[in-house]
C-alpha cells in the first residue's frame, strides 16, 4: 500500500474498538478547538467565527455517519469522514498560521528598564511569550491528534476493503465447488453414455 501500512491492532485492542473510541471521543467538545477559537476570536470577523462554528458543528453528523460506516463496514462513510478530518486539519493549520502572523495575546510590551536593584523587568514580554507558545503548542497538538485520527480512520477503511475482498472469496468457494461437481457429473454422464453406445 505504499509507504504507510494500516494499523492492524493498537495495543491489545482491535482496530474496530479503537475506531469506535475515536468516534465517541470526537462527539465530545474539544478543548483545543475552544482554546484556539477563543484565542483567535479577537482577530477574526464574525463571519469567519460563524463559518468556523458551522464547520465544527458539521462534525457531529459526520462522526455519526462514520460510526455507522465503521459498525456496518461501509467504506464510503469513512472516506467522507477522512475528508472531513483533513479539512479540519487544514482549518487548524490555517488558524495556526493566522495566529503566528497576526495574533498576539499582549497589546503592549514593556521595555526592559532597570529596576531599583539593577535587574531588568521583562515580565510582561515573558508572560506574553509563554501565552503565545502555549497557543502554538495546542495548535501543533491538535494537528497531531487530527493526523492520528486520520491514520486510524484510514486504517479502518483499508481493513474494510480487505475484509470485503476476503468475504467475496468466501462466497465464491461454494460456487466453485458446485462447478467442479457439475463438471464431474457431466464427465461421468458422458462416460456412461459412451459405454452404453459401445454396448449397442
Amino acid at each position: 500500500m505504499g509507504y504507510l501500512e494500516p494499523a492492524p491492532m493498537v495495543g491489545s485492542m482491535s482496530l474496530t474498538a479503537v475506531c469506535t473510541c475515536l468516534l465517541t471521543s470526537s462527539c465530545c467538545p474539544r478543548y483545543t478547538r475552544t482554546a484556539l477559537y477563543m484565542s483567535l476570536a479577537s482577530t477574526s470577523s464574525p463571519i469567519w467565527q460563524s463559518v468556523l462554528g458551522a464547520w465544527f458543528l458539521l462534525g457531529v453528523p459526520m462522526v455519526i455517519y462514520a460510526g455507522i460506516g465503521a459498525a456496518f463496514r461501509v467504506e464510503s462513510h469513512l472516506t467522507k469522514y477522512i475528508l472531513y478530518l483533513l479539512g479540519t486539519l487544514g482549518v487548524v493549520v490555517g488558524w495556526g498560521v493566522v495566529f503566528i502572523k497576526y495574533g498576539n495575546s499582549c497589546i503592549t510590551i514593556q521595555s526592559d528598564t532597570p529596576s531599583n536593584y539593577g535587574i531588568t523587568q521583562s515580565t510582561p514580554s515573558l508572560v506574553c511569550g509563554v501565552a503565545s507558545v502555549m497557543v502554538i503548542f495546542w495548535v501543533v497538538a491538535a494537528a497531531c491528534t487530527l493526523l492520528g485520527a486520520t491514520y486510524i480512520a484510514w486504517s479502518m477503511k483499508a481493513y474494510i476493503r480487505s475484509r470485503t475482498e476476503t468475504e467475496l472469496l468466501r462466497y465464491q468457494e461454494p460456487w466453485q465447488v458446485a462447478q467442479v461437481l457439475a463438471q464431474d457429473l457431466a464427465q461421468e454422464k458422458a462416460r456412461l453414455m459412451e459405454e452404453a453406445s459401445k454396448r449397442s
